[in-house]
């Protein structure tokens, strides 16, 4: 998952940097080193909150299949 909002976060980044040097009429050489430079920042960032959200995801799944484990066992005693 990491992976995946690193991609996003570093391409939507540079994409942004990129459209604002177009709009401001910036040269090529003023744009693309600051685009770069977000771009690995963001992806940075992404991959961090990426490998978070994945870790919550896994405890929350791991958490709630050993309670539906213990329940059955327990339901499986009773009988």
């Amino acid at each position: 998952m990491g992976r995946q909002f690193a991609g996003v976060l570093g391409l939507t980044a540079c994409c942004v940097v990129i459209t604002r040097g177009l709009i401001n009429g910036a040269s090529p050489e003023a744009t693309i080193p600051p685009a770069l430079i977000v771009l690995f920042l963001f992806a940075g960032i992404g991959w961090i909150v990426g490998r978070i959200a994945a870790s919550a995801v896994d405890e929350s799944v791991r958490t709630q299949a050993n309670a539906e484990l213990e329940a059955y066992q327990q339901q499986q005693g009773d009988d």
